[in-house]
């Protein structure tokens, strides 16, 4: 469920309990649990020391625990985790303005460029400069 949707269940059910006595939480709270991993449920509560009934919500996040290597012909790419992708659009257009303002760009034939997609580090949809 979306956190909106979740933030309107529960206001709902603590309205109707209040007014009538009775809860829907229980309904909603079985909902919720048949849609989840049995047995990451149970991992959770186990770590946490606590029932998997005890369980509210939660919020996964998993990453990348695969150490950085080199690689490409000549060992000239760096590949690992986490790299902070904005940070290196950022360097790239930096260094391409950089270049453009250099000597050795005057006598350059080739095409000099960056290739920035559109994805969460240049905007998700957004335009940017």
């Amino acid at each position: 469920m979306p956190i909106l949707g979740t933030q309107t269940l529960l206001e709902n059910a603590v309205r109707n309990q209040l007014n009538t006595g009775s809860s829907q939480l229980d309904a909603a709270d079985s909902a919720w649990r048949k849609e989840q991993e049995p047995l990451l449920l149970k991992m959770i509560a186990s770590e946490l020391g606590i029932d998997v009934m005890d369980i509210a919500d939660f919020e996964l996040n998993l990453f990348d625990t695969q150490p950085a290597t080199l690689g490409g012909i000549t060992s000239e790419f760096l590949y690992a985790a986490r790299l902070d992708n904005l940070a290196t659009c950022f360097v790239s257009c930096e260094a391409l303005s950089d270049y453009t303002e250099s000597e050795s760009f005057q006598d350059d034939g080739d095409i000099t460029l960056v290739a920035l997609f559109d994805h969460e580090e240049v905007g998700s949809g957004k335009f940017v400069c």
